[in-house]
């Protein structure tokens, strides 16, 4: 039991943050997921071109692996991407839990250990890289991590040649396939047993080594030279069909790669600052002297000292390190020609949070060795206290990052519910922020309606413009949840503004529809637009000095939960009393929520120019209402409460 409670102590960061992943996915697809429609319409035609596609170089990736999970978890869940999501992470985890029984076969089971495997769980789950474990096309990304963990594990298992070679050759050609960072693993596949004690004879290693190298060699023949064309529509400017332009394009921009690197090596922790773009590359910095004296350290002990458990003790660490590093010199040569500062976003984090793992395991490491050299009892009692607050300084700097990131993962959930409200009526009204779906709202419009007819969006498109699945009822909104701000007749039709939010404590709404019939009619509501919010989070000022500050918070529902939209003119019957009203959408719950205002007006006396509507004349008015209501209930008078005399 003490086992388990440890076990459970050291993954305790897996666990709270696999809690926060299920809590934070939506089930609707992103940018690149809507490559999943061209991957399933030739998977159900049973088309020649399937196997071809499958292989086939998304941007510079050969994402095969990633894309027969796809098929496979279609299959099995009807297009569910919490499913698939909960995959990806599930293989990032197993790929912990490897590292994991690295280090304990390592440094023994003690508690440095359970300790030190403790910050390894908390650097390699930090949410700093939330798209990933958001994201279901990120499967592709997470995979060579997992496949990392793996292979070290079995690197380190006691097993025949005959078993541990195509292990971790297959692994290696998994990672390879599922994004282009992969290729990374074959130097470490080749290298590796060249310095492994698992290896007794010289003959085995050479051997082990020699064969690994042809597969590599193989391996990365056929990925460049075969059918090395892309087929992505989301491979930054390219068109499917061309060549990858490899390191011709992007070395154009030299200087830019170095900082590239340095911002996605302080990444993790450059969270701990306001601006981050700004201060990533002196995180990274600081991140390289660290990295260098490490293995400054390891090389010394290993060559001058010949101090046999180096290799063994620290080489796994070492090339996690390098792994790490190899990866995001590859991104920069991929990606720093679009902004160096591309380095700090959350789906380029992985390698930065393996970094500071394997840093982590590493200045352990050193600080045992530190701790078990010869002294008395009193001055091992002082080392063991000087790496303790080391260990929680570090664990303290993780605070800020980790704030920042869950932050961040509930704007992306609530983005992606406006996302989902806007793409239920993707085919009678155009997104006005269409990048919430795609850059290319053609290409998502076209794969969305393929989904759909295979029914595997939920809930489906609307084929009306109408109210669909959602839930209705008779309660409204307070007016200091949801109002109008303004409205005006144009040249160009009924200009309205406003802000929503739901009756949750500040959730901004998911979207407004905007509906009319004549007054006084019993009809159905038609929906004439559907109305995009400008922000998905609302973040209340919560300082506590803001009155002896004489500040006022920009946080307020009015300017932050805002909408705003033109209602066309030859939407708006010319000859009717018209009714117009308002829903805040909630589409987590598939719910509408009825904004009290509403606008009444006949077009042919409405002339351009007329305000309909000012919620600071409105205010007033029912400031007025309000009073007038309180003087005339009982024992009230001139609004003010009337005493019992004695």
């Amino acid at each position: 039991m003490k086992t388990i409670a440890k076990v459970s102590l050291v993954f305790s960061p897996a666990i709270f943050v696999g809690f926060l992943v299920a809590f934070n996915s939506v089930n609707i697809p992103v940018w690149d997921d809507w490559e999943r429609g061209v991957l399933l319409e030739k998977y159900y035609a049973k088309s020649p071109e399937f196997f071809s596609y499958l292989g086939s170089a998304h941007i510079d990736h050969r994402m095969i692996v990633p894309r027969v999970l796809i098929v496979l978890m279609n299959e099995l869940t009807g297009g569910n991407l919490l499913w698939e999501i909960g995959l990806s992470y599930s293989i990032y985890t197993l790929g912990a839990v490897g590292l994991f029984f690295v280090l304990r076969k390592l440094m023994g089971e003690n508690a440095w250990m359970y300790g030190t495997a403790f910050l390894l769980m908390v650097a390699l789950f930090s949410p700093v890289q939330y798209q990933n474990f958001l994201w279901a096309i990120q499967i592709a990304m997470l995979l060579p991590f997992a496949c990392f963990g793996l292979m070290m594990w079995a690197f380190h298992r006691k097993w025949a040649m005959w078993r541990k070679f195509p292990a971790v050759a297959g692994l290696a050609w998994v990672g390879t396939h599922s994004f282009g960072h992969g290729i990374a693993l074959w130097p470490v596949a080749v290298l590796m047993p060249l310095f492994l004690t698992e290896f007794s004879e010289s003959k085995n290693r050479l051997l082990f080594s020699g064969g690994m190298l042809a597969c590599a060699a193989a391996t990365i023949a056929m990925y460049f030279l075969w059918n090395y064309e892309n087929s992505s529509v989301h491979a930054y400017g390219q068109m499917p069909g061309e060549t990858p332009p490899g390191l011709i394009r992007f070395a154009q921009k030299p200087d830019e790669l170095g900082r590239f690197v340095l911002s996605a090596m302080g990444s993790p922790t450059a969270r701990i600052f306001p601006d981050v773009i700004q201060y990533a590359p002196k995180m990274g910095r600081i991140t390289l002297i660290v990295l260098v004296g490490v293995v400054g350290y390891c090389l010394f002990w290993w060559v001058r000292k010949r101090d046999l458990r180096v290799p063994r003790e620290a080489l796994p660490w070492l090339a996690m390190a390098a792994f790490a590093m190899t990866i995001m010199v590859a991104m920069s040569l991929g990606r720093s020609a679009h902004g160096w500062e591309k380095g700090v976003l959350p789906r380029y984090a992985g390698a930065g949070v393996f970094l500071s793992g394997a840093l982590v395991v590493l200045c352990s490491w050193i600080l045992r060795r530190w701790r078990s050299t010869p002294g008395d009892s009193r001055l091992r009692e002082t080392r063991t206290r000087c790496a303790l607050v080391i260990g929680c300084l570090w664990l303290g700097l993780q605070t800020p990052t980790w704030s920042h990131s869950l932050l961040k993962m509930e704007q992306w959930k609530l983005a992606r519910f406006q996302q989902r409200a806007a793409l239920l009526y993707i085919n009678h009204f155009e997104p006005t922020r269409h990048k919430r779906i795609d850059f290319s709202m053609e290409f998502a419009r076209e794969q969305a309606n393929f989904l759909n007819s295979k029914g595997l969006l939920n809930p489906p498109l609307f084929e009306k413009a109408d109210f669909g699945v959602f839930e209705t009822g008779d309660a409204e909104l307070e007016w200091h949840r949801a109002d109008l701000v303004g409205a005006g007749m144009t040249e160009q039709g009924l200009f309205v503004h406003g802000f929503a939010t739901l009756r949750g404590p500040d959730r901004v709404a998911d979207g407004v529809l905007i509906g009319l019939r004549e007054s006084g009619s019993s009809r159905d509501w038609e929906i004439v637009e559907m109305v995009e919010m400008e922000s998905p989070i609302f973040d209340p000022d919560t300082a506590i000095d803001g009155v002896f500050a004489g500040s006022e918070s920009l946080y307020n529902r009015e300017s932050h939960a805002r909408w705003r939209d033109m209602v066309p003119i030859d939407r708006l019957p010319p000859n009717a009393d018209l009714e117009v009203a308002f829903w805040a959408m909630d589409a987590q719950k598939i719910r509408l929520q009825r904004l009290k205002t509403t606008l009444e007006f006949n077009l042919s006396d409405t002339p351009s120019g007329t305000i309909l509507f000012d919620l600071s004349r409105e205010k007033e008015g029912r400031k007025l209402l309000k009073s007038e209501e309180k003087s005339s209930k009982p024992g009230m008078r001139n609004g003010q409460r009337e005493t019992a005399k004695p």
